[in-house]
């Protein structure tokens, strides 16, 4: 387990914030267990408390590029199908919502649009595309406990497809061949850790 600070940037040191963790309110990685970017992994492998890191990620390295053909455009009554009408669901230009296929893995999109009964999600890793500045700090290094492992092994629940920006989710797929539609669209800032 690796505690860590550290702000993350776009592009270089100068670029803007996309996330930053204090040394007051570190994070607590399990080190390899695919918790992190393996590049990321890598080059903190070996490095004790106290030791500073900075790093460039690549997109192949991070998120992988951005990837118009994981944008699809499904009517919202099929998205909602499986909602009871007394949740009182409504979808937000914005909003990052799960979505399950039909092997039960869960991905996460952003919601681009919504607009005349339909609604064109992102399912691109918000972070596809970009290159990323990592400067921080090791705060304190241990063994993980066999339950910090096994605790690991079952949150990797939601991701999003584009983590390497090499695969096509299922529910891509699904959605397409359903008469879904590619649609060009911005991104959101926000994601697991990198």
């Amino acid at each position: 387990m690796a505690k860590l600070a550290y702000t993350l940037r776009y592009d270089n040191a100068q670029g803007d914030i996309v996330e930053e963790i204090t040394e007051s309110e570190p994070v607590e990685v399990l080190m390899g267990h695919d918790s992190m970017l393996e590049i990321i992994e890598r080059n903190l492998a070996g490095l004790q408390a106290g030791d500073m890191f900075e790093m460039i990620v690549g997109e192949e390295d991070g998120y992988g590029p951005y990837d118009e053909e994981k944008i699809v455009t499904v009517p919202e009554a099929e998205l909602l199908a499986e909602v009871p009408e007394e949740a009182g669901i409504e979808l937000e230009e914005g909003e990052i919502i799960p979505i399950e296929d039909m092997e039960g893995k869960e991905y996460q999109a952003l919601v681009l649009e919504k607009a005349d009964g339909t609604v064109t999600l992102d399912f691109n890793h918000p972070l596809a595309g970009e290159t990323l500045h990592f400067r921080g700090k090791v705060l304190s290094v241990r063994a993980a406990s066999a339950e910090e492992i096994a605790a690991e092994a079952g949150e990797e629940g939601a991701q999003s497809p584009g983590r390497g920006g090499k695969e096509e989710p299922a529910i891509v797929s699904r959605f397409k061949e359903k008469g879904g539609k590619e649609t060009p669209g911005n991104r959101e800032t926000k994601g697991r850790r990198p």
